[in-house]
C-alpha cells in the first residue's frame, strides 16, 4: 500500500493514481480480507484513509494551487473523499474481475466533481 501510494502521487493523472489502490486491493484482496476479518481492521482502514487523503490532497493542490480555503472545510472534504474511496476500493477485495481502468476513471471523475 505504501508503494500504492508513493507510485500514486507520481502519477500524471487522478485515474492512474488511483488505480495503483484498486491494483493493491484486488491483488492483495484475500490477505486485505483477513486483516479487515481480523482485530487489525482499524488499522487496515485508518493506514487507506490516510493514504487516500495524501493523493487527494495532491490532487487538488495540484488543480488548484491558489484555493482558499477553510481549514475545516479542508479537513471534512479530504475525509469524506477518502473515506467514500477507501471504502470503495476495499469492497474490491471481494472481487476477483474488476475493470481497473474503468472504476480509477469513474472515481477520478466524482472526486473532480465531473461525474455528477
Amino acid at each position: 500500500l505504501q508503494k500504492a501510494m508513493d507510485n500514486g502521487l507520481h502519477m500524471p493523472s487522478e485515474a492512474e493514481a488511483i488505480e495503483e489502490f484498486i491494483i493493491v486491493a484486488t491483488t492483495y484482496g484475500d490477505v486485505l480480507l483477513r486483516l479487515l476479518n481480523s482485530q487489525k481492521r482499524e488499522q487496515v482502514e485508518s493506514f487507506f484513509v490516510t493514504a487516500m487523503s495524501t493523493c487527494i490532497q495532491q490532487f487538488i493542490i495540484a488543480r488548484k494551487p491558489d484555493w482558499k480555503f477553510n481549514h475545516a472545510d479542508w479537513t471534512m472534504v479530504l475525509r469524506f473523499y477518502a473515506c467514500g474511496m477507501t471504502g470503495v476500493i476495499l469492497d474490491l477485495c471481494r472481487k476477483k474481475d474488476v475493470d481497473y481502468k474503468q472504476l480509477s476513471v469513474q472515481l477520478a471523475e466524482l472526486l473532480s466533481g465531473n461525474l455528477i
